[in-house]
């Protein structure tokens, strides 16, 4: 049961390491391939929307960063639950973020048609701001409800609510064309969360016994 455990962490420690990654450099890469997008100005939904050369391949990359993120949200549950402790309410709002940004991403696209969103365009952005308010809220919920176990990060999880909130509101602005940079705001803060999502994953980690412990455990 213990080496299935901390299979399970590993594995969820190597989807955290490339969704997070991942998700940065994928749209990077997919920028270079779809004349005249601007990634300061444009979010990265229109990679997905109806027109876009790189649609299907920004459609498989959502799904599997939804895919990833599940398997991270199971691998921090298995990581800080305890008897006392059964629920690990990061863990959840990290699959709500994977159905919210991933399958809303990949499976409703960000189409518009002659008087607007399309019935995908509108599911779409319901989907997307479901999952980040699950993402932005996370260390909230690692402030309010820390794993027994796991470390407190008071400073960075506070810090990363006030700078993710403050690109939340530079990202509206833009969004209602007062100011201008949407896709960069919206690029900054998933890199201040995924930073803070990297370092969750070294918390993980840090809660499976040394090598040599376990290999003692076995030894006849």
């Amino acid at each position: 049961m213990r080496d299935r455990r901390s299979l399970e962490v590993r594995i969820a420690a190597l989807a955290c390491l490339l969704a997070c990654i991942g998700d940065v450099v994928v749209p990077e890469v997919l920028t270079g391939n779809y004349p005249g997008y601007d990634p300061k100005v444009l979010s990265e939904s229109m990679l997905g929307a109806a027109g876009s050369p790189v649609a299907h391949l920004f459609t498989a990359w959502s799904i599997c960063l939804a895919v990833l993120f599940f398997v991270f949200a199971r691998g921090l549950h298995q990581a800080f639950t305890t008897h006392v402790q059964p629920h690990v309410p990061a863990s959840w709002l990290l699959a709500m973020y994977g159905i919210g940004e991933g399958l809303g991403s990949g499976l409703f696209p960000f189409n518009h048609d002659g008087q607007g969103l399309t019935m995908a365009g509108k599911v779409h952005v319901v989907m997307s701001m479901s999952g980040v308010a699950a993402l932005y809220l996370l260390p909230l919920s690692w402030l309010l409800w820390p794993p027994e176990k796991g470390p407190r990060l008071k400073t960075l999880s506070t810090a990363t609510l006030v700078s993710g909130g403050s690109l939340l509101v530079l990202f509206g602005l833009s969004k209602m064309e007062v100011i201008g940079f949407l896709g960069f705001w919206q690029r900054t803060f998933l890199v201040v969360y995924y930073l803070y999502l990297l370092v969750l994953c070294r918390a993980m980690l840090r809660t499976l016994p040394p090598r040599v412990n376990r290999e003692r455990e076995v030894a006849p």
